[in-house]
């Protein structure tokens, strides 16, 4: 009996742990970069906020084109205050009437047209975030992703340098004394300095993991899931290569959502102009009252009164302010142009220089994979037959095994600033309706 009830204990406690293990294991899900960054964007509050502010100005767009409510007015006019008697003056009437104003030329109509300019600003500033986002997620993944993959490397050669380490030892014990002992000395210490390396990796993945975490994990939501990356590199492409030279170029830039957030602001700037202009025309006012007045004490029959008044409000002695509100808005527009040039200018700029760079990466890149690896690795193998048949120095070892390590390093870190470089590339040439991070 004992017996059972202790496998019921031991299979019930396993139960547990395999649930444990495998709650633990769905926590941790490695995110590739394609997954963050679409992850990145369904989360984003500011896109909801924009889609918000668009149907804010369409629903503006339709109110500003009615016309003013009318006003109306009721009362009585004429009473005599010696008696307060309604019908003992002729003049005394009841009174009841309405107004309404009829704004200055096309008024109405241009201010339901700024609004739909600002509504029709929204999908290219949704755009632009979108492709900031993208990029800054994917700057933060590769991050992450370069000191993962450097950890790796370092754990792998770490096994190389351990093995160095008891080749020294075996080698000190059997046959070269006090000879070797530095040679001990110098393998633990290259052990040590790997451990250091790999601590302040973990540290970089740690801070670039904590920076993606708001990104990928809905705010305000109480998790304690960890997120990873997939430790694999991607390959990203450019979406176009320009020269420097190529008056194609500055034809994609302008269509760049940056760009064009400003030729929306310079068509309301154009608004801005025509509204300002309006003021020089007339503004009307038309009256309509109906009066109602009682017979005479005598019971003969008054005459109901009625009055319409238009009234015109004409910009005769104010033209300077008119003026000066249409030159205001005129010298906006032309500085909106020129933003919109420097604009164009500073983009040319990011693009040219990050093209040079991207060009300089991939030269650098070709010369590790081609040359200094295989060199550096042949070296290494070298050394290492000759140390263990005392043809050569521990010293000269190490040297080539830490060249080799600090090598493949390098060239991780070289392809990881090509992708960097790429995707900030395509955050430059970021079309209306094409913006992202191209992946293959």
């Amino acid at each position: 009996m004992k017996t059972s009830i202790c496998m019921a204990a031991i299979v019930f406690i396993s139960s547990l742990s395999s649930v444990t293990v495998a709650a633990v294991t769905t926590e941790i899900k490695p995110y590739t970069l394609q997954y963050a960054v679409n992850q990145a964007l369904e989360l984003d509050p500011w896109l909801t906020a924009n889609n918000l502010r668009e149907q804010s100005a369409l629903h503006l767009s339709e109110g500003a084109t009615s016309l003013p409510d009318p006003k109306f007015n009721m009362g009585i006019k004429n009473l005599p205050t010696d008696t307060f008697d309604f019908d003992q003056e002729g003049m005394t009437q009841f009174s009841i009437g309405m107004s309404q104003m009829f704004p200055r030329g096309d008024t109405l109509a241009l201010k339901g047209l700024k609004y739909q300019q600002k509504a029709n600003q929204q999908p290219y500033l949704r755009q632009e975030r979108q492709a900031a986002v993208k990029l800054k997620v994917t700057e933060l993944w590769l991050t992450a992703l370069q000191a993962q993959m450097s950890i790796d490397l370092i754990n792998q050669n770490r096994s190389l340098f351990e093995q160095l380490s008891d080749i020294a030892t075996s080698s000190y014990s059997s046959a070269f004394g006090r000879a070797r002992q530095q040679d001990l000395v110098r393998a633990e210490l290259e052990l040590t300095s790997l451990e250091d390396r790999l601590t302040q990796l973990y540290q970089q993945k740690e801070i670039a993991l904590q920076k993606l975490h708001p990104w990928l994990i809905p705010a305000g939501e109480h998790r304690t899931n960890r997120i990873t990356v997939k430790s694999q590199l991607p390959n990203l492409k450019l979406k176009a290569d320009y020269n420097a030279t190529n008056p194609k170029l500055i034809q994609h830039l302008t269509k760049n959502p940056r760009v064009l957030v400003i030729d929306q602001g310079i068509a309301m700037a154009s608004t801005d102009i025509q509204l300002a202009e309006q003021k020089f025309k007339p503004e009307w006012m038309l009256n309509a009252n109906y009066g109602f007045r009682a017979d005479t004490p005598t019971g003969a029959d008054r005459a109901d009164l009625f009055s319409l008044v238009v009234s015109v409000d004409l910009p005769v002695f104010s033209t300077k302010k008119q003026d000066s509100a249409v030159k205001a808005a005129s010298s906006e527009k032309e500085a909106l142009k020129t933003d919109r040039l420097l604009l164009l200018r500073n983009l040319q700029a990011q693009y040219n220089s990050s093209k040079a760079k991207l060009d300089r990466l991939d030269n650098r890149y070709q010369l590790y994979q081609e040359q200094l690896l295989p060199g550096l690795a042949e070296t290494a193998e070298t050394a290492i037959n000759g140390y263990t048949v005392d043809d050569g120095t521990f010293a000269e070892v190490v040297r080539a095994r830490i060249s080799e390590l600090n090598s493949r390093l390098a060239a991780l870190n070289i392809n990881v600033q090509r992708q960097k470089t790429i995707a900030a590339i395509n955050y430059v040439l970021t079309q209306a309706g094409n913006a992202g991070v191209t992946e293959q």
